[in-house]
């Protein structure tokens, strides 16, 4: 006895991806047998449902079951038990998380396959269509004078990745002078990239240069230019039509904050001198008031409690709460740190506030994993199912980028994960994610696809000194640019974390969140980006439009993106367009892939054979 069901293909499973509560999911499963089985069951979960014979042929033959999804959003998990030809199997899901293909077994199966069900709802269209840029702020430009904190570093010095160099204690508060005055003066220039939002990370008061150590979250720091230069540059992105995303770090403050104020450093009571402290109950506290629960064990980061009344009035509720303060003076959103750590009510809370202050303030999430059945702390997490995060970090699409793109091979694998990703998140999820091959928590795109070794490998005093060499460097760049094309024709914002663009290398932190090189020039990976930019900003089929997967052997990649009836992805009007993008990322050998365009009901062009030499790509318009 031989079955099969593929959640890829919606004969076998259809809708095949999330899908709004309340609706019908039809499954079907194809049984090979000698003779009819004696049964074949749908188990949802723990609840079985008989399944129907509705076709044969020869020594198969196929059985349906409709399923009605509950009225409350949530994951669905489902396999199959069937019993013919004398044996008694399971069917169940691929081991990996990824569905696809089914597995039979002799005992229920370790992993089932996943449908999620969600309340109807809108994510903002801006974000859908955006090019996002990240900007770290300390590390980009220098715009004006400013009293700067910590220790002063020339542009070009490496950070101090050591505890010694900042005196015995590592503080992170070695500063280049990177300003938003800085950054405003360089509207320009991320325009002339194709750039229409900023990712920036943390600019509140905060002692350290990465400041997600808040001190205070009323205040932009002073060396950035206080909330004068902010009102300023919210100003200038108006005029030329670039939005800002700000990074909300809510689990934890800076011990050196005016909340907690362990050094005294405020003149407020903080939580650390006091139990009378307003501030008090926003920490847990174990032994007051050396002992006190803090992120990963560091004790500058002392954890927030966000079940706290206090907390959220002063975060998300009151009028001028922090969330609305900053969305209403000019804001587009909020991108939450560490968001697997802060409790789903407190997410849910969060997005309520910000659409009531601004209907098209995005809320993404740092999630490092499959957000749609993420686990944190034994908890399964709500992300995904209607009322909370519009869209996450990217984390695993970057993933499998760069390892189609590094290793030359295994088309397949990078076109399971995305089909994963497009079953398991409701689409307006999915259009809605910050894709990206480099952040400040991660290797530099150029490193990684040059052949670095993994950081964690390598001692501190090596990372620092590491580099590639001529020919890494001029391979790296070669397939940075491939990986560029593919992130910029996939549903979710293409983000470039500032100077990928100039080919800046670096492994861990800090050594990814080095100063801009404005000296340093790449235009091969410059106007590539902008290329992509100018083409993907011009056509909504390359942001909204519909991704079918239409060749994928070895290192040939061809996917369509398709928007018609002048109708997206997201049922949203658009303009109609057609594209088709071919991606060879072999670096010896040339590929011709022979496309049936028929099945897609392609009339003028039904067959179509396209060559892409080594390591490059095309991207083609079809009428």
């Amino acid at each position: 006895m031989h079955a099969e069901h593929n959640s890829y293909v919606t004969y076998f499973r259809d809708p095949f991806y999330a899908v709004p509560v309340g609706e019908e999911v039809t499954l079907r499963v194809m049984v090979f047998s000698y003779n009819p089985p004696t049964w074949v069951h749908l188990y949802v979960g723990e609840t079985e449902h008989p399944m129907y014979f509705i076709s044969a042929f020869s020594s198969f033959r196929v059985y349906e079951a409709r399923v009605p999804t509950p009225k409350t959003p949530g994951l669905l998990w489902y396999y199959f038990h069937i019993c013919a030809d004398g044996e008694t199997k399971f069917l169940g899901a691929p081991t990996d998380g990824y569905g696809g293909m089914g597995r039979l077994s002799a005992t229920i199966p370790e992993r089932c396959w996943q449908i999620t069900t969600y309340e109807p709802f809108k994510t903002p269209k801006w974000f859908q269509k955006a090019v996002f840029y990240q900007i770290f702020p300390d590390s980009f430009k220098n715009g004006a004078s400013h009293d700067a904190k910590g220790i002063a570093k020339a542009w070009n010095d490496q950070r101090f990745y050591k505890a010694e160099q900042f005196g015995g204690e590592y503080l992170a508060n070695d500063m280049y002078g990177g300003d938003l005055d800085g950054i405003t003066a360089s509207i320009p220039y991320l325009k002339s990239l194709g750039v229409s939002a900023v990712y920036l990370n943390p600019i509140f008061e905060s002692p350290s240069n990465h400041k997600y150590d808040t001190s205070d979250y009323e205040n932009v720091d002073a060396a950035f230019g206080g909330n004068e230069a902010f009102a300023a540059l919210m100003e200038e992105g108006e005029k030329n039509g670039i939005r800002f995303m700000l990074d909300g770090v809510f689990n934890h403050t800076g011990s050196d904050s005016r909340y907690f104020n362990k050094n005294g450093r405020y003149p407020e009571l903080g939580a650390y001198q006091s139990q009378s402290s307003p501030y008090y109950s926003w920490y847990n506290f174990m032994q007051f008031p050396h002992v006190y629960s803090s992120w990963w064990g560091f004790q500058t980061l002392p954890d927030t409690n966000d079940a706290d009344e206090g907390f959220r009035s002063y975060i998300l509720t009151d009028e001028n709460s922090i969330v609305r303060r900053w969305l209403k003076a000019g804001a587009s959103g909020w991108r939450l740190d560490v968001a697997d750590e802060l409790s789903d009510d407190f997410i849910k809370l969060l997005r309520k506030s910000a659409k009531e202050t601004r209907e098209d303030a995005v809320i993404l999430g740092e999630v490092w994993e499959d957000a749609s059945n993420k686990v944190s702390y034994n908890q399964n997490r709500a992300y995904f199912f209607g009322r909370e995060l519009d869209g996450v970090m990217n984390y695993p699409l970057k993933d499998a980028i760069l390892k189609f793109v590094g290793t030359g091979k295994d088309a397949w694998s990078f076109v399971r994960l995305f089909y994963s990703l497009k079953q398991h998140y409701p689409p307006q999820n999915l259009y809605c994610c910050l894709n990206f091959l480099s952040s400040h928590d991660t290797e530099r795109a150029l490193s990684v696809l040059g052949g670095a070794p993994p950081k964690d490998t390598l001692p501190r005093e090596k990372q620092a000194a590491f580099s590639l060499s001529y020919e890494a460097r001029e391979k790296a760049i070669r397939r940075l640019m491939v990986a560029y094309a593919i992130l910029f024709t996939l549903p979710g914002a293409p983000c470039v974390f500032y100077g990928d663009e100039r080919g800046m290398e670096g492994l861990g932190d800090p050594f990814n969140r080095s100063a801009m090189p404005w000296d340093q020039e790449e235009k091969r990976l410059f106007d590539t980006i902008a290329s992509l930019a100018e083409l993907r900003n011009k056509h909504d089929a390359l942001s909204v439009g519909e991704w079918i997967p239409v060749y994928y052997n070895a290192s040939a990649l061809c996917y369509l993106r398709i928007i018609t009836d002048e109708t997206d992805a997201l049922g949203d009007k658009a303009q109609n367009g057609i594209f088709l993008i071919a991606v060879n990322v072999s670096e010896t050998e040339s590929v011709t892939m022979p496309l049936d365009l028929g099945r897609f009901h392609f009339k003028e062009t039904p067959a179509l054979d396209i060559t892409v030499p080594p390591l490059s790509y095309k991207i083609q318009e079809l009428h």
